[in-house]
């Protein structure tokens, strides 16, 4: 992207650990609703006094304070303390891993708690992602940037994919009218992040930002990249009802995958929908009571398919399913399934 330069003599400071044991003690901690590990703490002060940004991990394996470490979830409290000493909860942050994903954890590197816009107020902006159980580093994972102007919060959320089609950027509407110190920080963020091989945001999102910087008039957020995942599998259970919408959901020749009786993979094409229903497992079974009992999809997990884009769809009448897709205009289209073998 090659637009970003960043402040290298700026890094937010953390607490030390005996700061942070002196504040915070257990009676605090249970009073603010922290459950999880303190990652880090960071001291911040503008208009509204003393301020406290509290970063919290929960760790699944290896040390907290090493990004190599696997962590479940995350929380983020900003607090302060009353002129009675009791604390204040101004706003929270909480995610978690989902079945695809390995770890997620603070970007720190990243944190913002400067004044951007000169009001007197600082601006935080809380940078944070994850780890897929698949492809190399972030390239299958998530990215959030969290933006609270005046106690308002406005999000950047970005799943990145190897795949062109996979990726998505969803830019909260609200930040067209964020004043421009602060838009300019996070544009320059993104391109930090693209740089450094965190994230791979999607040309026409980038794009609006940009003509969001210029003030040009209102610009309208499209972040429209067609059918989701699970809107695919909501009209697949449709679908499986009816033989012509279930023929539209199919590219020919299709690639059907199953174990034969050594355990072997094994790979067929089919060149038709007759063919289709000329095999009684794969009409029936895979297509039919597969799709109709279909309750779940998610990328990954997939053992006779080694696509990017394979997914496992979780039936209750008969196992598992996987399906390679792609998108076509946008909504996708079946390219490879499994069949049940006897």
């Amino acid at each position: 992207m090659g637009i970003a330069q960043e402040d290298k003599n700026y890094r937010e400071t953390p607490l030390t650990d005996m700061e942070i044991k002196k504040l915070f003690p257990t009676e605090v901690l249970q009073q603010i609703g922290v459950e999880f590990p303190i990652f880090r703490v960071y001291p911040f002060e503008d208009k509204d006094g003393k301020q406290y940004l509290i970063l919290t991990e929960k760790v699944t394996k290896g040390n907290i304070q090493d990004e190599n470490s696997l962590k479940r979830s995350i929380k983020a409290f900003n607090v302060s303390f009353e002129e009675d000493k009791t604390v204040k909860v101004r706003w929270t942050i909480t995610d978690y891993i989902d079945e695809t994903e390995q770890s997620i954890g603070f970007w720190t590197q990243y944190l913002n708690l400067k004044d951007l816009d000169n009001d007197g107020f600082v601006d935080p902006i809380v940078v944070y992602g994850t780890k897929s159980n698949y492809g190399k580093g972030f390239e299958e994972g998530r990215v959030k940037i969290i933006i609270y102007h005046l106690g308002k919060k406005i999000a950047i959320r970005q799943q990145n994919s190897s795949l062109d089609d996979g990726r998505l950027t969803q830019v909260d509407q609200s930040f067209d009218a964020l004043p421009l110190g602060i838009k300019k920080k996070v544009y320059d963020m993104i391109g930090i992040l693209e740089d450094r091989g965190y994230s791979l945001f999607t040309t026409e999102v980038k794009n609006q930002i940009k003509k969001s910087l210029k003030g040009e008039g209102k610009v309208v957020f499209s972040s429209d990249k067609g059918e989701t995942i699970d809107e695919f599998l909501q009209r697949a259970k449709k679908a499986a009802s009816s033989d012509a919408e279930l023929q539209k959901m199919i590219n020919f020749p299709l690639r059907v995958r199953g174990l034969d009786e050594n355990l072997n993979v094994f790979e067929d094409k089919f060149y038709s929908f007759a063919e289709i229903k000329d095999n009684v497992m794969l009409y029936e079974g895979t297509f039919k009571a597969g799709l109709l009992s279909a309750v779940r999809i998610y990328r990954g997990d997939c053992q006779l398919f080694n696509d990017k884009n394979c997914f496992t769809i979780k039936t209750t009448e008969i196992g598992d399913i996987e399906v390679v897709l792609i998108k076509k205009g946008k909504q996708y289209i079946i390219v490879g399934i499994t069949i049940l073998t006897a």
